[in-house]
């Protein structure tokens, strides 16, 4: 689950799993409202990531897939010319922070 803090204080959660939630970002308008993003495990744990300021951050969700199993889900921000991958791994609940 993603949950998706905007500046007018309202808190979206996204499924990744659902074609809405995986699009939910894409909208440059929707961008420039995002003030922080986390991602919620199943067993409650959450990880936020940095909060967001004047809208130069580029943020989008993928799954991880392996064929045709979804394996986990993943978000991702564009900070300038660097990505922050933050993963979510269904089989055993791992978070894994990528810093590319």
């Amino acid at each position: 689950m993603i949950l998706v803090h905007y500046k007018d204080g309202i808190t979206d959660r996204l499924d990744p799993t659902d074609e809405h939630g995986l699009r939910a970002l894409d909208s440059p308008h929707i961008q420039s409202q995002i003030r922080r993003v986390a991602i919620l495990g199943e067993s409650g744990h959450r990880v936020d990531l940095p909060p967001f300021k004047n809208g130069v951050n580029r943020i989008w969700i993928e799954l991880v897939r392996n064929g045709e199993d979804i394996r986990g889900e993943r978000i991702c921000v564009m900070r300038n010319r660097e990505v922050l991958k933050v993963t979510l791994y269904y089989s055993d609940g791992r978070v894994v922070l990528d810093l590319g």
